[in-house]
C-alpha cells in the first residue's frame, strides 16, 4: 500500500516534473475541503494548498513490474479519493499502458470498476459505461476500486497514468485527492505444475462452485485489500460456495492443496 506517510513504495510514483505547471504534490492536504488525507498526515492531491488553475493537465504515474510469457494475467487497483470540481468540465483521469507508455486506455473502458462510498453504497461502476466518473463534488472518501485483464503477450512494465484536467473556468475548488494505493500486478506464468480447475460462474450472483482435477483441502475468499472473508474447510475436488452476503465487487478466491501449494484468481459479484 502507498500511504505517501514513508518512502517504501514511494519509487513507484513520478510526478511529470517537465511540466512547470503541473500540480500534483505529496504532502498535507491544507484546503477548503480537502482538510486531511485518509491516513494522516500526507496524500497525493492537485496543490496542498491552492485551487486548482484553469487550462491545467497535470499527471503522475503508478509503476509496476511486469512478467514474461503469460497465460493468464490481471491487475487490481485500489485507492481512496476525494473529488471538489465542476462536473464534466474539470475532471481526473486514470489510463493503463502495456507498451511502456507508448499507448494510452482509459482505465474505465478496459474492465470491472466501481466506486463506493465510505458506507459502502455503490456511487458508480462499469455498468452506467460511464468514461468520466472523477468529476463533481464527493460527499467524503470514496473508494475506487478496478480489475484489468491482460493480455497473455510479453511486456516489460505495467504503467496507470493519472491525469487531472480543468477548463479555462475559474472554479476556486479543490481538484482532486488520492491516499492509500492499493495495487497487485498479478500473474500465473506457464507452468507444468499447475493445477488446473475451474471456478464459476464467474461474473456470479450468490454462489460460487469450485472444481479441480485434485483434492483441495479448503478454499479462501477475501477482498481486494487481502482480508479473508470466508475460510471454507473442504477434503473433496468440489465445493460450492454461498457468497450471497457478499457485496457487488471484486474478490479473490485461493485454493489450498493437500501439500500446501496455492491457485488463485479474482471472481466478481454482479448487482
Amino acid at each position: 500500500m502507498i500511504t505517501f506517510d514513508d518512502s517504501v513504495n514511494l519509487f513507484r510514483i513520478r510526478i511529470d516534473t517537465t511540466d512547470p505547471e503541473n500540480i500534483w504534490h505529496i504532502g498535507t492536504p491544507q484546503k477548503n475541503i480537502f482538510s486531511s488525507a485518509y491516513s494522516i498526515p500526507n496524500a497525493i492531491v492537485t496543490d496542498t494548498a491552492n485551487p486548482y488553475p484553469v487550462n491545467n493537465h497535470s499527471i503522475f504515474y503508478l509503476g509496476s513490474g511486469g512478467d514474461i510469457m503469460l497465460d493468464y494475467h490481471w491487475a487490481l487497483l485500489n485507492f481512496k479519493y476525494k473529488v471538489d470540481c465542476d462536473s464534466a468540465n474539470d475532471y481526473g483521469r486514470i489510463e493503463i499502458s502495456l507498451d511502456t507508455g507508448k499507448t494510452w486506455t482509459n482505465i474505465l473502458n478496459g474492465g470491472y470498476w466501481e466506486i463506493k462510498d465510505s458506507a459502502g453504497k455503490m456511487i458508480n461502476s462499469f455498468y452506467t459505461n460511464d468514461t468520466l466518473a472523477f468529476t463533481g463534488t464527493t460527499n467524503g472518501w470514496y473508494n475506487f476500486s478496478s480489475y484489468f485483464n491482460l493480455p497473455p503477450y510479453f511486456y516489460d512494465t505495467l504503467i496507470y497514468k493519472f491525469s487531472f484536467n480543468s477548463d479555462n473556468v475559474v472554479e476556486n475548488r479543490d481538484g482532486w485527492l488520492i491516499d492509500n494505493i492499493v495495487f497487485f500486478d498479478d500473474a500465473e506464468s506457464i507452468n507444468e505444475n499447475r493445477i488446473p480447475h475451474v471456478v464459476y460462474p464467474n461474473p456470479f450472483t450468490s454462489s460460487v462452485t469450485v472444481t479441480s482435477k485434485k483434492m483441495f483441502r479448503k478454499i479462501e475468499i477475501s477482498n481486494i485489500l487481502g482480508k479473508t472473508l470466508k475460510d471454507e474447510p473442504s477434503f473433496s475436488n468440489r465445493l460450492t460456495l454461498d457468497l450471497s452476503n457478499l457485496n457487488a465487487g471484486i474478490y479473490l478466491y485461493s485454493i489450498v492443496f493437500e501439500n500446501g501449494y496455492r491457485e488463485g484468481g479474482t471472481i466478481i459479484k454482479e448487482q
